[in-house]
């Protein structure tokens, strides 16, 4: 798994709107299924270390979010803003921004026809990455 976002578009290759199928291709097998999400949320972790990785959540066989799970290293956007960095770095490539209060984090969403992109913030820094469809809260 890659941990590349375009915002607007993709977070490690996957996209709103996805099949199962599809993310299966991009992501592999390798996910365990949230016994406490209220929809069908699959959590793909890095097999050592900390529970770091993303996740794919569906509606109707359909992603409706993907997001990081922790703060994987490395992991950026294709304009270079990286978890980790101030969060001020955010302001630099996207000027007009929102922000919604999360428990525990900050996410500075911005919006791209029908995805919404979000940067969770926390302690200062880019804490994680996620993408949702408007109707979707963006604390994930």
């Amino acid at each position: 798994m890659r941990g590349v976002v375009i915002p607007g578009v993709s977070l490690a290759g996957v996209k709103i709107g996805d099949s199962e199928q599809r993310v299966r291709r991009v992501w592999g097998t390798n996910f365990v299924t949230c016994k406490y999400c209220t929809d069908a949320t699959w959590l793909f972790e890095y097999q050592s270390g900390e529970p770091l990785g993303a996740a794919a959540r569906f509606q109707k066989g359909r992603v409706v979010a993907v997001f990081s799970l922790g703060s994987p290293a490395g992991w950026h956007t294709n304009k270079g803003l990286y978890i980790g960095d101030p969060i001020s770095n955010v302001y630099q490539f996207f000027p007009r921004t929102g922000t919604t209060r999360c428990i525990g984090f900050d996410a500075i969403t911005i919006k791209h026809g029908s995805v919404v992109t979000a940067i969770y913030s926390s302690a200062g820094v880019v804490y994680g990455f996620a993408l949702v469809t408007p109707a979707m809260t963006v604390c994930q």
